[in-house]
């Protein structure tokens, strides 16, 4: 281990301890918020705009869209490809920090209780390819629907992992009910319209 690694790893807080979370969600809301203020017209029309954001406001409106003269077009492209797998490596270490504080078992019950949240990303995704979403739909097409599901499933973990340590539930069965909860809203909106 050379001496540049072994000085940042004892300048670094320990994994999963409050000061390394703050650490670690706060470092890249700071950096593009710097770059943010520092090149605006760079860094959101000419990149976020163009390249990451656009591209899903033209997905949800079934052609080209411009902003501020900036043309973008639905798809993906190097440069998104790019970002959303760094921000998957990423967030990487922070999911790994936040399984293990839950103490989460992984088996066949968990798996199972994963199905229903994976079926509704699903069934959201199609309600939005054909048009039901409405205003909506942007949250719902790639990578926005990767963001909603990530949450509801990091969400229905914590819960789950709160309802386990009060003997009121497991972490499999609050996961599967959540995504059966999310399917079942989503029918009876789609149905009742």
């Amino acid at each position: 281990m050379s001496t540049v690694t072994r000085r940042v790893g004892s300048a670094l807080p320990a994994t999963g301890t409050r000061e390394w979370w703050v650490l670690y969600l706060l470092a890249p809301v700071v950096l593009v918020g710097a770059a943010l203020l520092a090149f605006p017209t760079l860094v959101y029309d000419r990149f976020v705009w163009q390249y990451l954001w656009g591209p899903v406001v033209a997905d949800a409106a079934g052609q080209p869209v411009t902003h501020e003269g900036i043309r973008a077009v639905r798809g993906y492209n190097a440069v998104n490809t790019v970002t959303y797998l760094a921000a998957v490596v990423y967030s990487l270490p922070g999911l790994r920090a936040y399984l293990d504080s839950l103490d989460v078992t992984y088996d066949a019950r968990l798996a199972y209780g994963f199905a229903p949240i994976i079926v509704a990303g699903g069934a959201m995704r199609a309600l939005e390819d054909i048009g039901l979403l409405g205003d909506y739909a942007v949250l719902f097409i790639t990578p926005s629907i990767y963001f909603v599901v990530t949450a509801v499933t990091v969400l229905s973990l914590g819960v789950g992992a709160l309802a386990r340590n009060r003997n009121i539930g497991s972490i499999p069965s609050i996961v599967g009910l959540v995504g059966s909860v999310e399917i079942l809203r989503e029918l009876q909106v789609r149905l009742v319209v």
